[in-house]
C-alpha cells in the first residue's frame, strides 16, 4: 500500500537538515529571489526575424504564467527595453519591433555599447539565443512539471522545422542524471535477482529452494519500497542503492536455512524433521547474525545527515525481514508444499 506513495527526488539540498545553514540560506534565496537554480532554453533560428522573436515572447510569457519559474530573461527583453528607450521611455513601446531592419539596428546599437552583455543571450551570428529563468520548485516533481510545460509550449509557439528549441541547465542535468542512476539501479536489481536465481540453482541444485529464496528477497525489496512510501522517504541516488545491498546481504539467510534443510533430507529425515533441525540449528546463527548486522546499521539513525539516517533505517528493515522470512516463510512454504504433494499422491493412488 505504500508503493503508490513512493516518490523520486533529485534535489541535493533535501539532503541537508532544515536547520542547517546551507538549507536556511537556500530556502531564503528560493523565497526572496524566486530560486537559486536556473533553466536554460536554447532557441536556434533566424533571431532577427520579428516572427520568431514574437514567438519567443509568447513562449516566455506563458511559461512564466505557469508559476513554475520567475521572470525569464532573453534577447527579447533586451530588444523591448531598447525599443522603449528609443521612444523616450514610453511604456507603450516596450515591445519587440516588427521591422527586421530596425531590429538589426537595435542589435548593432546594443553591441556597440556593451557587447559582453549581449553575448550572454545570443551568439555573434544571431542564430542561437538563450532564455534564462530561475526555477521555484527544483524537486523531481517540479522539474517534471517544468519540462512538460516547456514541451507543450514548444509545440505551440515553435511549430516550424526551421526553429529548434532545447532545454538544459543544472536542474535539467541533475534530474537526467538522477533518472539514469535510478533506472540503472532498478535494472541492476532485476539483473541481480536473475543472477542470484542462477547461482542458487548451481549451489542448492533445487528449483524449489532457489525460487523460494528469490521470491523472499524480492518480496523484502517490495516491502522496502512500501516502507519508504509510508515514511515519506524519497527514492533518490542514495536510497535506490539500498535494495541492491539488501539482495546481496539478505539472500545469505535463505541460503543457510535451505542448505541445512537439504542436508537433513540427505541424512534421511522427513520434511518436518529436516526443517525443525534447520530452524533450531542454523536459525540461531541467522538470528544472532541479523541482530549484529542490524545493530551495526541502526546507529546511522543518529546521523545528522538525512540520507545516512534513511540508509540505517532501511538496511536494518531489510535485514530484519530477510531473516524473519528465512526463519518463517521458507519453512512454512516448504512444509506446506510437501503436505500438498503427499495429498496429491494419495488422491492419485485412490483413483
Amino acid at each position: 500500500l505504500g508503493l503508490p506513495r513512493l516518490r523520486t527526488d533529485s534535489n541535493f539540498f533535501n539532503f541537508f537538515p532544515e536547520d542547517s545553514q546551507p538549507k536556511i540560506a537556500y530556502n531564503l534565496v528560493k523565497e526572496k529571489f524566486t530560486g537559486s537554480e536556473s533553466v536554460e532554453i536554447v532557441v536556434e533560428g533566424d533571431l532577427q526575424d520579428p516572427k520568431l522573436l514574437t514567438a519567443m515572447k509568447g513562449f516566455q510569457e506563458e511559461l512564466k504564467a505557469t508559476g513554475i519559474i520567475g521572470e525569464p530573461t532573453s534577447l527579447v527583453n533586451i530588444l523591448e527595453r531598447t525599443n522603449q528607450a528609443m521612444h523616450e521611455g514610453n511604456p507603450d513601446y516596450k515591445t519587440v519591433p516588427d521591422d527586421e531592419a530596425l531590429i538589426a539596428q537595435y542589435l548593432l546599437l546594443v553591441e556597440m555599447s556593451d557587447d559582453t552583455y549581449l553575448s550572454k543571450f545570443v551568439t555573434p551570428d544571431y542564430r542561437q539565443a538563450r532564455i534564462q529563468a530561475l526555477v521555484k520548485d527544483t524537486s523531481s516533481s517540479g522539474t517534471a512539471r517544468l519540462l512538460a510545460a516547456i514541451e507543450e509550449l514548444k509545440e505551440k509557439h515553435f511549430p516550424s522545422d526551421k526553429v529548434r528549441v532545447t532545454e538544459t541547465g543544472i536542474i535539467v542535468l541533475i534530474d537526467a542524471l538522477a533518472e539514469m542512476i535510478i533506472k540503472g539501479q532498478i535494472n541492476g536489481l532485476i539483473f541481480a535477482l536473475i543472477a542470484v536465481l542462477l547461482i542458487l540453482l548451481l549451489l542448492l541444485r533445487s528449483w524449489q529452494g532457489s525460487i523460494l529464496s528469490v521470491i523472499l528477497i524480492g518480496f523484502v525489496t517490495i516491502i522496502n519500497f512500501g516502507v519508504m512510501g509510508w515514511l515519506g522517504i524519497p527514492l533518490d541516488i542514495v536510497t535506490v542503492l539500498i535494495s541492491s545491498i539488501g539482495v546481496g546481504v539478505g539472500i545469505d539467510y535463505s541460503i543457510h536455512i535451505y542448505s541445512r534443510y537439504l542436508e537433513g533430507k540427505r541424512k534421511g529425515l522427513d520434511v518436518k524433521e529436516a526443517i525443525t533441525v534447520a530452524v533450531t540449528g542454523t536459525g540461531k546463527s541467522i538470528a544472532s547474525n541479523a541482530v549484529a548486522v542490524i545493530s551495526g546499521f541502526i546507529v546511522l539513525v543518529f546521523s545528522t545527515f538525512p540520507p545516512f539516517r534513511y540508509f540505517g533505517i532501511l538496511v536494518s528493515l531489510i535485514m530484519f525481514f530477510a531473516a524473519a522470512g528465512a526463519l518463517l516463510f521458507i519453512p512454512a512454504v516448504t512444509v506446506w508444499q510437501a503436505s500438498w504433494q503427499r495429498s496429491n499422491r494419495k488422491i492419485k493412488l485412490e483413483v
